[in-house]
């Protein structure tokens, strides 16, 4: 035991020394490296902090540079984008002025004052038979009123047909009317006709005339709680907004492709039903009235409805007689290729018998000593519908031709509504589903009221465009 505890003494002395020893070497290692390491460090500091300043200087330098450079390009680019948008508005309002203009310029041209100046212009400047032509369209387009008269007679007296010029006058005395006192007017009965009127004109202007101030919704920035004398106004900016976006230039080809295609059908097709009604026997003719009319009173919901149930993929009646013969379903509503053709069918279906109405009340007019006299000529019962009904109809042809030309881009909108859907988008969204949608969804209330404006003008264009071709070829106009 004394030996084991001697050296078990020795061992933790020599132990204990060692490790002290040790652990002071170490020390002394752990300050070396200290020192080591401060040096290094302090060394890589000073290099790497004069390089990264170096760097660091550079890049901001470099940095400063393309900010500029942006800067300025940035710049150049809102210039020209200011540039462009006011060329844009400059060009717009310069088309609006020129159509202006345009239509009052031939509306005063066309008109009978324009005509009557005309006239007395070829008539100082010696053009006898233009002068004619004039004033005898003047009178043709009022014959009530003596001025034509007086430049007519000018002309025969020029050319020295005294007894000419004395027929024009009295036939001017003649065609001036006379005017009513109070108590002819009472007796004629048309102070009954102006009460008559009273309520039409109220409901126009309350709900045509008023509304008007509206416009000013297309020229502004709209917001629904600021209202129209609160917003922001804009000018054309949004109509510039609309002819730069696709969906609208979309919505016109639609509009267009699908009225033109449906008046390919509207026009024509009343007139042969009429002819065809008014050569039958009374009583079938009535029964057949009835028949094609209903489809008129039915709305758009529900012959919505019905052509959807006939025209359905699954179980649908047109699509199970496709499946009977051996064919395969087609998505009729579903489908680009056959939509635009179900539009038009069923507008046709619906309005056809309806605007026959007109034509029959007009071939109900005609004289019939004049079909009576073709019968004693010989002449059969398609040589008298050719030859007598057909011509006598025309006036009331041409005006339903205008009133579908003015009103090309107004119609279709609950008929498409009810049947389209965004697979057909590309051929079925017209005009004024696109209003709705932007408008009413979108809540974009001022350029929906700029769409809707140049939607009213264009008609206008149309109509008057549509009655001066009337009035030059065909001898036939509304005014």
């Amino acid at each position: 035991r004394d030996v084991g505890g001697a050296g078990r003494g020795v061992s933790q002395d020599m132990r204990n020394g060692a490790g002290r020893s040790t652990a002071r070497d170490m020390g002394v290692g752990r300050s070396t490296s200290r020192d080591m390491g401060g040096a290094g460090r302090s060394t890589s500091r000073d290099v790497r902090g004069g390089v990264s300043r170096n760097t660091s200087s550079r890049r901001v330098n470099g940095t400063e540079n393309m900010s500029e450079r942006d800067r300025k390009r940035r710049q150049a680019e809102r210039k020209k984008a200011k540039k462009r948008k006011r060329m844009g508005c400059l060009f717009v309002i310069f088309l609006m002025i020129a159509a202006v203009a345009g239509g009052v310029f031939y509306l005063y041209r066309n008109s009978y004052q324009g005509i009557i100046s005309r006239g007395n212009q070829a008539l100082k400047a010696g053009e006898l038979n233009q002068a004619i032509a004039y004033f005898e369209r003047g009178i043709k387009k009022d014959e009530t009123k003596k001025d034509a008269y007086i430049g007519l007679a000018k002309v025969y007296i020029a050319k020295k047909d005294l007894d000419w010029a004395e027929s024009i006058f009295l036939e001017a005395v003649k065609k001036q009317p006379k005017k009513m006192t109070w108590k002819q007017m009472k007796r004629e009965g048309y102070i009954e006709l102006y009460l008559m009127m009273i309520p039409v004109l109220v409901i126009l202007i309350i709900f045509k005339y008023i509304p008007m101030n509206g416009i000013l919704i297309a020229f502004q920035d709209f917001n629904i709680f600021k209202g129209i004398l609160g917003s922001e106004f804009i000018g054309f900016q949004n109509f510039q907004t609309m002819f730069t976006d696709r969906d609208f230039l979309r919505a016109i080809r639609n509009t267009f492709a699908i009225n033109l295609y449906k008046m390919c059908f509207y026009i024509p097709l009343p007139i042969v039903l009429a002819l065809l009604l008014n050569e039958v026997g009374k009583k079938f003719r009535n029964t057949m009235q009835t028949v094609v009319y209903l489809p008129h009173f039915l709305s758009w919901v529900i012959v919505g409805g019905i052509f959807v149930n006939i025209l359905s993929v699954n179980g649908g009646m047109v699509n199970e007689m496709i499946k009977s013969i051996g064919g395969s379903p087609v998505r009729f509503l579903y489908d680009s290729k056959y939509f635009i053709h179900v539009i038009a069918f069923s507008a046709m279906w619906k309005e056809v018998g309806w605007g026959s109405i007109v034509y029959l009340g007009a071939i109900g007019s005609i004289d019939p000593e004049i079909y009576e006299a073709a019968r004693v000529d010989g002449a059969s019962r398609l040589q008298q519908m050719i030859r007598i009904t057909i011509p006598n109809i025309t006036s009331t042809i041409v005006l339903m031709l205008l009133m579908s030309l003015s009103n090309i881009l107004g119609n279709s909108f609950e008929q498409v509504l009810i049947m389209y859907n965004p697979a057909v988008y590309d051929v079925a969204d017209i005009i004024n589903t696109y209003v709705y949608r932007v408008g009413v969804h979108n809540m974009q209330y001022g350029y929906a009221s700029a769409v809707g404006l140049f939607n009213g003008f264009v008609g206008f264009l149309f109509l008057i465009t549509a009655n001066a071709l009337c009035r030059k070829f065909l001898d036939r106009s509304i005014w």
